[in-house]
């Protein structure tokens, strides 16, 4: 094939590609100039944000201006906006506030000065988040993370990040123990789409759980599994499930192990396989029934060394297996076993809440 054949033959594939995906193929090339929406599909739509609000955003592209809701997106990248956002959004989704900080600060003051006022909230957002999100794994700086939240939620009212800023809100106030106010933070979630809805009953029973009232903490999962999630499509099954794991975490603690262990057996059974955020969650719940169970240690180990091998994504649902893998390695006598994940809880995550809950090391 020659020079020329090849050229137009690349000019023709990238036409067809064009069609397929149903952009334009100066989009193809030139992508990054646009707006660009992911949405929880995995889908990508690129075009202009013509309109923002809290539950969805506008996009004009070539077949005219779409609506998406904005419990079907996952990530907003704004058209010019630093490649520092990109990285720093993939650390808050893994709950890494401090690394999606260090990644804030390489960001050029000029490239945000000269944006639009799209960018420069975008930029007070995740400097905002990442600040919550460090406070929250470490428990220090909560006040400052408090007023950081609350300044951007009193800047940008109808911003895309309002359910998030607002949830991010609630749980500071929450460790910051001002309960009453953490419910109000989660209320606002209550004027979203169902999935969102879910989500607010779901983070007002955790609220509940954190006091140790597990029996209101499962009527409050009850009431979120009563809410319609038919429309909402993969946020509402997601949405669901998280709900349905906070339920079980409340028969195990409510003396019913054995109920929790088959309500996390029956989420396994549908759940998205690639999906580690919610499976992490789900092994920790089965580890945390089989142990309290009383005869099923072993089994409990098979459960957390699945959030430890295959689903350790998320550093939270990560260290929370790590610290029952110590504990149980040291009961089933395997020393070497639990001193390696003593030392990887230790190392990886020695901020976190499950490594300073860890009891000193047996003499060996």
């Amino acid at each position: 094939m020659t020079f020329v054949d090849r050229s137009a033959f690349a000019v023709r594939a990238l036409a067809w590609l064009a069609l397929v995906l149903g952009v334009t193929a100066g989009e193809l090339v030139h992508g990054q100039d646009q707006d660009r929406l992911r949405l929880t599909t995995g889908v990508d739509v690129v075009g202009k944000i013509v309109d923002i609000s809290p539950n969805g955003i506008d996009v004009e592209d070539r077949s005219g201006v779409r609506k998406f809701p904005i419990d079907g997106i996952r990530e907003v990248r704004f058209s010019g906006e630093p490649d520092t956002f990109r990285n720093a959004r993939g650390m808050l989704a893994r709950k890494d506030g401090a690394g999606a900080l260090e990644e804030l600060k390489q960001t050029e003051p000029s490239d945000v000065e000269s944006a639009g006022p799209q960018i420069q909230g975008e930029m007070k957002f995740l400097q905002a988040a990442a600040t919550a999100r460090k406070a929250l794994l470490t428990g220090e700086g909560l006040p400052a993370a408090q007023k950081a939240m609350t300044d951007y939620l009193a800047a940008y009212p109808r911003t895309h990040n309002l359910y998030a800023a607002q949830e991010l809100l609630g749980d500071i106030l929450g460790r910051l123990g001002k309960f009453n106010d953490a419910v109000a933070a989660y209320d606002v979630l209550d004027k979203g789409p169902p999935s969102v809805e879910i989500r607010a009953a779901t983070l007002k029973a955790r609220l509940l759980y954190q006091q140790q009232k597990y029996a209101e903490a499962l009527r409050e999962y009850d009431a979120a599994a009563k809410v319609d999630v038919k429309a909402a499509g993969n946020a509402g099954i997601r949405a669901k499930a998280e709900a349905d794991l906070g339920r079980a975490r409340c028969l195990t603690r409510l003396g019913k192990p054995g109920d929790a262990i088959s309500a996390v057996q029956g989420l396994l059974r549908s759940a998205d396989a690639a999906d580690s955020d919610i499976l992490g969650r789900a092994y920790n719940a089965l580890g945390d029934a089989q142990r309290t169970a009383g005869d099923k240690d072993k089994d409990a180990l098979i459960a957390y060394l699945t959030v430890d091998i295959v689903h350790s994504s998320v550093p939270d649902d990560h260290a929370e297996a790590l610290y029952n893998l110590v504990e149980l390695w040291e009961k089933t006598n395997n020393p070497e076993r639990a001193r390696d994940a003593r030392q990887e809880l230790e190392t990886t995550y020695p901020d976190s809440p499950w490594s300073k809950k860890l009891k000193p090391a047996k003499p060996s």
